[in-house]
């Protein structure tokens, strides 16, 4: 009887400690996946805070990615506590968010002409908005602060549009073509009236407006100077920031 008591005993542990080491198992399975994938985000993440050409990504959108990086790198952390990269690379996401936030907020206005160049920037700004629907899906922000971000965002995405319409406008000017010229006008008038609820647009619109109204009164096949169209200009930095340092950036990204 003690014998089958014993060899009982001895299954008992042996299907424990089984079902342990398979848990352990399991467990650096899980975290070496969730690794994987958090530093996928930081490569991500890392592109859009060095991918946008100089001056043209805004000093608060700079700071978000920061923040998102700096929660990133916490969890990482939290997954390998010994790893001293992670925790390297969070005191860096955490200064330059800092060294960010201090910085002068006036936006240098750059002006896009590749078309290719345009296209990737458009996808990054589209993920760029899209992280900002998640953290805001998940109360890592406050409504109010989506739509801040949000609106910043869109109106690069706008910019982008009006510069790829510069060189079909000054191409059309180039080779006396005014009613197509007129055309990419319009449609570049256009893109800005549906954006300018606030009145964002109003000074472009008005010299766009005036501008076609000049083409359309010129003679047919009068010589004109080639025009430029002028993209869109960034007003200054108070126009995007309503609120400074009061937004406090908790779990940002998951």
């Amino acid at each position: 009887m003690d014998t089958v008591l014993i060899v009982a005993a001895s299954l008992l542990i042996l299907i424990a400690v089984a079902i342990l080491l398979q848990t352990m198992d399991n467990n650096k399975k899980e975290n070496r996946q969730r690794e994987a994938a958090l530093n996928s985000r930081v490569r991500n993440l890392d592109y859009m805070l060095n991918g946008f050409p100089e001056g043209f990504l805004h000093q608060e959108l700079k700071v978000l990615v920061c923040h998102c990086l700096a929660d990133v790198f916490s969890q990482l952390q939290a997954i390998d506590p010994k790893n001293q990269s992670y925790t390297n690379k969070l005191a860096n996401a955490q200064r330059d968010a800092k060294e960010f936030s201090a910085q002068t907020a006036a936006q240098v206005s750059v002006t896009l002409s590749d078309r290719g160049q345009i296209r990737e920037i458009q996808k990054m700004l589209g993920s760029l908005d899209n992280i900002v629907v998640t953290m805001a899906s998940s109360k890592g922000i406050q409504p109010t602060e989506a739509s801040h971000y949000r609106k910043i965002i869109q109106r690069l995405m706008l910019k982008t549009a009006l510069d790829e319409l510069i060189n079909p406008i000054r191409e059309a000017m180039d080779e006396g073509n005014t009613a197509l010229a007129i055309h990419y006008l319009e449609a570049a008038k256009g893109k800005m009236e549906q954006a300018n609820e606030d009145g964002f647009y109003s000074d472009q619109i008005t010299q766009y407006t005036a501008r076609i109204e000049a083409l359309v009164q010129s003679p047919p096949n009068a010589d004109a100077e080639p025009a430029t169209a002028q993209p869109a200009s960034e007003k200054d930095s108070e126009s995007f920031s309503d609120s400074g340092d009061s937004w406090k950036k908790k779990n940002l990204y998951d």
